[in-house]
């Protein structure tokens, strides 16, 4: 029996500063640092040979968010014309109280948003973090 959802994982290509991202705008904390090296059970897992990197698991009340940053195998970068639209998972959203706050804070963080906030069920604006994934924040009717 599934018991809940514990965590999204995403790959970068700068573990310092997806922790600076992600720890110091968006308020996670690290609860859970490390590296590997030759991992049969990693390499098993992932269906990987020789993989080698770092992680960090972060926490934000009840969410969870792993990073990972690769040595080995090299990651391969997204297609740049990748849209939401396209297959696979298409962003992170975050639970705000004052989008209007969180909006501008972030924009003078360097965050770039598609528009300002909208009303879609809820106020929402959709942006991107520092290795181009899509996030929103939302903040409910």
């Amino acid at each position: 029996m599934i018991t809940g959802f514990h965590h999204t994982a995403l790959t970068v290509s700068n573990i310092e500063e997806a922790l600076r991202f992600y720890c110091d705008e968006l308020g996670f904390t690290v609860v859970d640092r490390g590296r590997w090296a030759d991992s049969e059970s990693y390499d098993a897992i992932w269906e990987l040979e020789g993989s080698a990197g770092e992680y960090a698991m972060l926490q934000l009340n009840d969410a969870h968010l792993e990073i990972f940053r690769f040595d080995s195998p090299e990651s391969r970068s997204a297609p740049s014309d990748w849209r939401v639209s396209d297959l696979g998972i298409t962003h992170l959203c975050f639970s705000v109280d004052d989008i209007a706050s969180e909006f501008e804070r972030l924009t003078n963080a360097g965050v770039t948003f598609a528009c300002p906030p909208i009303d879609a069920d809820g106020l929402c604006a959709f942006g991107s973090d520092p290795f181009g994934n899509v996030i929103e924040l939302y903040q409910p009717a």
